[in-house]
């Protein structure tokens, strides 16, 4: 005990809290998101700055926003691996291993910007392909059609660092396994879509066509728990078999706890309707949770 309460106050670990190259990074972290803001105005047929800040658009907002988080979430997993070295030791990596990091970095920045707006691209004309999304966006300011977007892109982008982390591989098979899982989590999406419209009392897509909120917030929740579940699997096993059963038993369990969300924690009311009829994005707000915990749960149970 008294070793124990020793740690709690030992200043040792404040050594570590001054890491010079830190700096370079967070400048890096800062050009790339600049770039890949630059990247998501230049495929936009439409101002972004003005959608943003002289329209107010909170359906631009929130798309960009689950961008930029995405692109984030995959830095982080690039500089996922600690190059400083514990307090008290020498540093034993140079300044060319530095800048050689920085370099792959920088390089994973930019696959990352282009295979997010690839994403952006897919849930255009596959994950809600009987609308314009761009016209949805922009000139409905459909905030639930922007809330799917970012889902599938955060989901997306949580597959992505998946495949970023853990082991050093050669650049050949970091960006072939990359590109797998990437495509194999765009399905998984839309086969997830296809089963949660079988499940839902009410026409998904219709229902972001009249711009309605909790849809959006309850699909792209669910999307969100998918990135969730691929991507912990894939922190465990490149098996893309395993990964199929792993996914067709993980969407069984996540389906089945939306169900337990009516009939347990939301008891009062039909969740479809408080989605459906009174647009109840709150609701929609408590099951995107559940089901987003259980994503996590399963993950560390199996």
């Amino acid at each position: 005990m008294i070793d124990y309460l020793k740690t709690l106050i030992d200043t040792d670990a404040i050594s570590q809290l001054w890491y010079p190259w830190a700096f370079a990074y967070l400048v890096l972290l800062g050009v790339v998101m600049f770039v890949g803001k630059a990247a998501y105005q230049l495929l936009s047929p439409f101002s972004v700055n003005e959608q943003l800040t002289e329209k107010d658009n909170r359906a631009v907002a929130v798309s960009m926003a689950g961008y930029l988080f995405g692109l984030g979430l995959i830095l982080w997993g690039v500089m996922g691996h600690d190059m400083a070295p514990p307090a008290g030791e020498t540093p034993e990596i140079g300044w060319v291993d530095y800048a050689n990091d920085l370099g792959q970095t920088a390089i994973w920045g930019g696959i990352g910007i282009v295979l997010l707006l690839v994403a952006r691209f897919i849930n255009d004309k596959l994950l809600m392909p009987k609308f314009d999304l761009t016209k949805e966006l922009v000139g409905d300011h459909n905030v639930g059609a922007g809330m799917v977007d970012a889902g599938a892109l955060v989901g997306s982008s949580m597959i992505v660092k998946a495949s970023l982390t853990g082991e050093t591989a050669p650049w050949g098979e970091m960006i072939v396994g990359t590109l797998i899982f990437f495509v194999v989590g765009q399905l998984a999406f839309l086969v997830y879509s296809f089963l949660y419209q079988k499940v839902v009392r009410f026409n998904v897509h219709d229902e972001l066509e009249k711009d309605n909120v909790a849809a959006g917030v309850s699909l792209g929740l669910n999307l969100v728990a998918v990135g969730v579940l691929i991507s912990q699997f894939m922190l465990k096993s490149d098996s893309l078999p395993a990964l199929g059963v792993w996914f067709l038993g993980g969407t069984v369990v996540m389906l089945v706890m939306r169900v337990m969300t009516d009939k347990v924690i939301l008891p009062w009311s039909k969740l479809d309707k408080e989605i459906a009829a009174d647009r109840n994005w709150g609701a929609a707000a408590v099951e995107g949770a559940v089901v987003i915990g259980t994503a996590y749960l399963v993950s560390s149970a199996f």
